[in-house]
């Protein structure tokens, strides 16, 4: 009877396994696809714009609405401008931040501290203008050609929120070309307590330390995880184009696309910054998405110098949510083609030139910015010196707009680093018998990066919700000089009964890592080629263990469920050739 017993169990865990192995969904198989023989930007950057595009079009956890008392204070906030003809009020002129006196830049972050002590409009005026920000309420916000068009608005609408606490107060963009000139970008003075505050970890410096997001806690970031600042190089390639199609999504190439540029620095700085629906939960949202209507209103000059009239230039590939005449939700009057017009620019606002420096003018006329003239461009000074902290990344264990630890587990993660591809190093020998693909020119770009320490590589590993709302990130620091080093991590997932997750890794440079599955049953310990894709059953320990305050750290004794092979050169895993 005990034998029976015995048995029956085995056959049990055996069938019942804890975690599931699926295929990537058809949507983002499709979309990588897209930018398989145009890599420009980073492996990270195009495998996050994927996921949030499925996310955005499959994310079924919310539903199309706005509070009477939110959409009240909207509609109040824009109805000035729903006539689209002259107020016969000043026009505001939006400066670089570093180009702020003291007294304006002072007056803007007064201006935005009060929004956040307003209660006036649950749960006060700031966080009730960031909800508008989501997949539920802005479906015409991302992902096509309404995208510059719809942040004009909600730039507007900010904007007049600040005026109403601070009167005259401007509204400054962030030209982070100035940053990523710069030998170390993450260095910029633009993350002194002088203006953003600090930009890892919990923010504990500048005008915003003290700001909890409704649903995320306490404002935190994660710079350099992926994505980077906005190059003068990419800048330039998006302003030289003449149509509107040829800087929008879907139809514009990645080298060149007005929103993937606006994306890396979304992923740069991380944390409520690096996802969608939160992203306006850091007041850098805003100051980026003007640096971004500003490159915007410089190319709709630049087609009128060439005849085009922009107004008339939304592209005609738009459909659904994008369509030029469908309502801009959630903004009451306004179509998708009002994003488009002048009026915003020749009666509301206007923006004045990004500072720049010549041999006549060898100064950027601020004491934040200073004169590159090896280059002939302005700069931004560095932050004062300040000594490292032990870097951290904060997770917030939400899932669905819930915070509960119970709704998590842990899956223990193996990282290897190191020259995997054959070609690259003909005397690796990997027990798996792993062959990894060969690199084009393009993906070995990516071995040309900057790093401020020559003897370390993060690799970041991260958890992406697909049947669920919520993420994970964490991350392990490599010898660079060991030809093969390792590493272990604890990564949590949704434990619900059915939930599907996505774990992937990339280092600091945005090189993807390749994921190998543990075979579940093997006599021996067998990995084998896997997407990254788990579906969780049947909780059990071995595999998916409880989140706990008490029980964060990894068990060097347990098997790995995924190791992450991350190839220094960005090689990926050729599944077609491994080897069983």
């Amino acid at each position: 009877m005990l034998w029976f017993i015995l048995i029956s169990w085995l056959l049990f865990l055996n069938t019942e396994t804890t975690l599931i192995q699926e295929d990537l969904p058809p949507a983002m198989i499709e979309c990588l696809k897209t930018f398989d023989d145009r890599i420009t930007t980073h492996q990270a950057a195009v495998h996050k714009f994927c996921w949030d595009f499925f996310n955005w079009e499959n994310n079924s956890n919310y539903t199309n609405s706005i509070r009477p008392k939110i959409y009240e204070y909207v509609i109040r906030l824009l109805s000035p401008f729903f006539t689209m003809k002259p107020l016969g009020i000043t026009k505001s002129i939006r400066k670089e931040y570093r180009l702020l006196t003291d007294r304006e830049r002072e007056d803007f972050h007064k201006a935005v501290r009060m929004l956040k002590q307003d209660t006036s409009v649950p749960p006060n005026k700031y966080d009730a203008l960031a909800d508008l920000h989501t997949f539920a309420v802005s479906p015409s916000a991302h992902k096509g050609p309404s995208f510059p068009g719809w942040h004009r608005i909600f730039l507007v609408l900010f904007e007049m929120a600040i005026k109403e606490m601070v009167p005259g107060v401007i509204l400054p963009y962030w030209d982070s070309t100035l940053d990523s000139n710069m030998m170390i970008p993450e260095q910029s003075v633009m993350f002194s307590e002088h203006f953003a505050g600090n930009n890892m970890g919990y923010v504990t410096t500048g005008p915003y330390r003290d700001f909890i997001g409704p649903n995320t806690g306490p404002l935190h970031r994660n710079i350099s995880g992926s994505g980077a600042a906005i190059s003068a190089e990419y800048a330039a390639k998006i302003l030289s184009q003449t149509r509107t199609k040829d800087i929008t999504y879907p139809t514009a190439d990645d080298a060149n696309c007005l929103e993937e540029a606006h994306n890396d620095v979304h992923d740069w700085i991380g944390g409520q910054m690096g996802e969608i629906d939160t992203s306006a939960d850091d007041p850098l949202f805003y100051v980026h998405h003007a640096f971004i209507d500003y490159l915007w209103s410089l190319f709709r000059m630049s087609q009128k110098d060439k005849g085009i009239n922009p107004e008339f230039d939304y592209p005609r590939t738009a459909y659904g949510e994008h369509h030029p005449l469908i309502d801009m939700k959630p903004f009451g009057y306004f179509r998708n083609i009002h994003g488009y017009s002048d009026y915003w620019t020749d009666h509301v606002y206007s923006y004045e030139y990004s500072p720049f420096c010549t041999p006549d003018q060898p100064t950027c006329k601020s004491k934040w910015l200073k004169c590159d003239t090896k280059n002939w461009r302005c700069i931004s000074q560095h932050m004062p010196f300040q000594a490292d902290i032990e870097k951290s990344i904060p997770n917030d264990f939400l899932i669905d707009g819930e915070q509960n630890l119970d709704l998590w587990c842990f899956v223990t993660v193996q990282i290897f680093y190191g020259t995997f591809a054959d070609h690259l190093n003909p005397s690796y020998n990997e027990p798996d018998m792993l062959e990894f693909g060969h690199l084009n020119k393009k993906q070995l770009k990516h071995h040309e990066c900057q790093q401020k320490d020559q003897n370390k590589i993060d690799i970041y590993v991260g958890s992406n919700g697909v049947s669920y709302s919520g993420q994970y990130l964490d991350f392990v620091v490599m010898d660079k000089n060991n030809p093969f080093a390792t590493s272990r991590l604890n990564i949590a997932i949704s434990n619900k009964d059915n939930s599907s997750s996505h774990i992937s890794a990339h280092d600091s440079c945005g090189r993807l890592c390749s994921p190998l599955c543990l075979v579940i049953g093997s006599k021996l310990p067998k990995y084998k080629p896997c997407t990254g894709m788990l579906l969780h059953k049947n909780s059990s320990p071995d595999y998916c263990k409880k989140v706990t305050l008490d029980n964060t750290d990894v068990n060097y004794k347990s098997l790995p469920f995924i190791k992450f092979y991350c190839d220094k050169f960005g090689a990926i895993l050729n599944e077609q050739n491994t080897k069983e």
